[in-house]
């Protein structure tokens, strides 16, 4: 279906449990994506912050420029959207490899838990959902042998919600050897906890 007649509507479906308490909004990072095409995506009108520089060894990892666009204004103290930044590309870095190490670094994991969820790319690909980090880990190793690889492209931020900092869009490509020959194209959404990490995230076709 061309871009140009197709519109992305969210259909938000919450799934209970751990939410940890960060502050005067709480968040809930296991409400999943649920979605279809109905009509082009258009610019938002939240602060701009297209000139955002990815630093430090994220730059090494990202292959492409990232464009980064919304609002990251109301960081608290000692918090930064560049260095979310750097904790997004160093976490798909990190799933590309299967590196254990580089992964745990790049994601915030309170008592063990991170939030996880990619839907279906194709008919022979299958839901998958994640409730704690070593099923993260188990889960980058088994798409390792089909050398997945998921690249970002841009990420449109919606602010700070206490100390972290939420994406509401963040589009991607996709590719593996099961997957077919051509690059997939991904929408997805997620959450950084400052100085910790990736808190969770949700991924899906578009």
């Amino acid at each position: 279906m061309p871009v140009s007649s197709v519109r992305l509507s969210l259909l938000i479906a919450s799934v209970a449990t751990f939410a940890p308490d960060i502050g005067p909004q709480a968040l809930n990072p296991t409400v999943e994506m649920h979605w279809r095409h109905i009509g082009p995506f258009r610019a938002g009108r939240g602060r701009a912050i297209a000139g955002v520089p990815i630093i430090g060894s994220a730059a090494a990892q990202q292959p492409t420029p990232l464009k980064v666009r919304g609002d990251t204004a109301g960081a608290p103290r000692g918090c930064s959207a560049a260095a979310g930044i750097s904790a997004i590309s160093a976490w798909f870095a990190a799933f590309n490899d299967a590196d254990s190490a580089a992964l745990a670094k790049a994601s915030s994991t309170p008592n063990g838990r991170f939030v996880f969820s990619i839907g279906k790319f194709g008919t022979s690909d299958t839901f998958f959902r994640a409730r704690t980090f070593e099923e993260l880990l188990a889960y980058a190793r088994q798409r390792a042998r089909q050398h997945e690889r998921l690249t970002v492209q841009e990420v449109k931020f919606d602010g700070w919600r206490g100390k972290v900092l939420q994406w509401d869009r963040l589009l991607f490509t996709r590719s593996a050897n099961d997957l077919g020959d051509k690059d997939l194209t991904g929408v997805g959404k997620g959450g950084y906890w400052c100085r910790q990490g990736v808190w969770y995230l949700h991924l899906a076709p578009r």
